[in-house]
């Protein structure tokens, strides 16, 4: 869905909404990805950026979307209107050598355009157990796999168990001829091994090797030179290993509906407790909820319990997606709770990483 509002000629405005879907807590959410949010020159500071934020959460609501991600241009503007950050990425510069693995990589092979489907498989495997992969169309996966200059390799003897995407960077000096992974996904523990094994026998002809990673991948245990090349200290003796960055924002659109369909929770036995919810957006998400959790399963309605949680919808998105847990969110003053919620943070706590990696 596009919106453009024009005045006297003039395009004043404009918005894009993606209806896309999002894999989350072992639920697919139907997800609004909000893009393109621009307001002219001429006529900022009136109001116009939130109105189109506003009209986009009711186009979402109305198509029946539950969740909302974005790349803010300011992250407070969209706090403000109820995104939290969430997710975070470690950018790692290493020579391939640094990369300690069980496997030589000679499993790996270039990839073939009959492929393509194999390699859409094994993402949607790993997706659907993951917290926050989208699921791909042909259009996104033409995209990842047809751009200028990217190569893709895969591994696993029958079914594409694991693949790479990669550029090959230039440089003015041989020893600085830098590797760019894209992406690498696998479904099991040996087809990332063989990547990462692939990777490491790079060394004779890529030098440096960048590599976006996700916290729970564990890097800075994988590489015997965590340090970059040419590193500086920063701290005395201390030296950088990875480039933190962070980008996406999430939304929660519909409360009830996020948390009733969610399948996937911290092992927690049967509880009651409240939710008391501040939306600037979507007065149906505000107020005090009574949240039923019974062992795999929360049901949800308007009233009062204890424990109760007091929190932002952009907090709670936090919460929700993992990024922050329930006692961090009481610590850092986001939140705050009448009663022992120790059990409500277990609750919660069950996936600690959020993983985006489709820009839209």
């Amino acid at each position: 869905t596009a919106l453009i509002a024009e005045e006297d000629g003039r395009t004043l405005r404009a918005f894009r909404a993606f209806a896309l879907a999002q894999h989350m807590h072992g639920t697919l959410y139907p997800m609004m990805g909000l893009a393109a949010v621009a307001v002219d020159e001429t006529a900022r500071r009136r109001g116009l950026g939130r109105a189109l934020c506003e009209h986009a959460v009711h186009v979402a609501r109305e198509r029946g979307d539950v969740l909302s991600m974005l790349y803010p241009f300011r992250p407070a503007f969209y706090e403000a209107l109820g995104w939290g950050t969430a997710g975070q990425m470690h950018v790692l510069r290493f020579r391939p050598e640094a990369l300690a693995t069980r496997a030589d990589g000679s499993g790996v092979r270039h990839a073939a355009p009959n492929d393509v489907a194999a390699i859409a498989d094994c993402y949607e495997r790993v997706a659907a157990g993951s917290n926050g992969m989208l699921r791909r169309s042909a259009r996104i996966w033409r995209s990842h796999l047809e751009a200028d200059g990217v190569h893709a390799y895969v591994t696993g003897s029958g079914d594409v168990e694991g693949y790479i995407i990669v550029r090959f960077g230039r440089a003015a000096a041989p020893d600085e001829k830098p590797m760019y992974v894209r992406e690498l996904i696998a479904d099991s523990h040996e087809a990332y091994d063989t990547l990462l094994g692939w990777i490491a026998a790079q060394r004779d002809a890529w030098r440096v090797i960048q590599y976006d990673a996700s916290p729970d991948e564990l890097f800075e245990h994988r590489l015997t030179e965590p340090r970059p090349p040419g590193f500086q200290n920063t701290r005395n003796l201390w030296a950088p290993t990875a480039r933190l960055i962070r980008g996406p924002m999430l939304r929660i659109l519909d409360v009830q509906r996020a948390l009733e369909m969610r399948e996937r929770w911290g092992p927690v036995a049967p509880l009651r407790f409240g939710l008391e919810l501040i939306d600037p957006l979507v007065p149906g998400n505000s107020g005090e909820f009574v949240v039923d959790f019974e062992g795999s399963r929360a049901i949800v309605r308007p009233g009062s319990a204890r424990p109760l949680l007091r929190l932002p919808i952009s907090t709670f998105a936090q919460v929700f997606a993992g990024e922050l847990g329930v006692q961090q969110a009481l610590a850092l003053g986001r939140a705050a709770a009448d009663g022992d919620v120790a059990t409500v943070d277990a609750l919660f706590r069950v996936d600690r990483c959020f993983r985006l990696l489709d820009e839209f």
